[in-house]
Parts: structure tokens; sequence; C-alpha cells
């Protein structure tokens, strides 16, 4: 599975309007899910569904910039270690249906070398499986 940035406003807002909002105490997700009824010609398309679009950002007044770059610098390679893990113990293609994420970093600690990496993964992981198991659910009432 490969990751891509969402690039521009409108891939953010898109994002956000149209995914389902899944909360932790640290962070909220935003999260779209690829589409269950999908023509011939996406199904064929296995470069499209093997790609997640992901954005990271933190609370609106978050200071300082250091601070605010270290939160996305882990939220992204946090996404990586989660993705690639999730895509080496399946290989169903169907087993990933997020097809994009944004996320919003909520918790500001008072020091930017105050948080790591395994303070920002589990929160994460919880938050993605989540939006996974709601997938799933619906699918299984439709």
């Amino acid at each position: 599975m490969q990751l891509k940035p969402l690039k521009g406003f409108k891939a953010f807002d898109q994002t956000m309007r149209q995914g389902k909002k899944f909360y932790h105490p640290r962070l909220i997700a935003f999260v779209a899910f690829r589409q269950t009824e999908a023509s011939p010609a996406e199904v064929s398309d296995t470069a499209q569904n093997d790609t997640m679009y992901y954005g990271v950002t933190s609370r609106r007044g978050t200071r300082p910039a250091v601070l605010r770059n270290r939160i996305k610098r882990l939220l992204r390679e946090s996404l990586r270690h989660i993705v690639l893990m999730e895509s080496s113990t399946s290989a169903d293609a169907n087993a990933w249906p997020i097809t994009s994420v944004v996320v919003i970093w909520t918790a500001i600690p008072a020091k930017a070398s105050l948080l790591h990496l395994h303070d920002v993964q589990p929160p994460l992981h919880s938050v993605l499986k989540k939006a996974v198991h709601y997938f799933r659910s619906q699918l299984q009432t439709s």
C-alpha cells in the first residue's frame, strides 16, 4: 500500500466534509472510505485501490512552530508504521478500506521534547482500527 499526502485545501476539506469523524482523547481523525459498490474499471485499477491519502495537522494555536512540526512528523511516521504493518499482515486488498484520512492532534505537551513516537502511535492505531471496524459493521448491515 502506498501513502501519499493530501495536497491543497480542497483535498483536506473534501475528506473532512465527506469522511466519518473518529475521536480519541488526544486526536481527531476524519476518515473517508472506499466505495463499496465499485465499477469494474475501478476494481481493475489496483494502483488506485492500493493508495491511501493522508493529511496531518495539529490544533490551531499550537506554539511554537517546533512543536507543531514535531507533532506532524510523528503523525506521518506513525501512519507509515501502521499502514506498513497492516498491509504486511493481510494480503487481501479490501482489508484496508480507508482511502484518505486527516488527523488532527489535540493534546499539546509543554515541550516538544516530551512527545515521542510511542506517545503518538497507539492512539492513532486505535482510531484507525475503530474506523475499519465501523466500515466492516456498515458492510454487514447493508
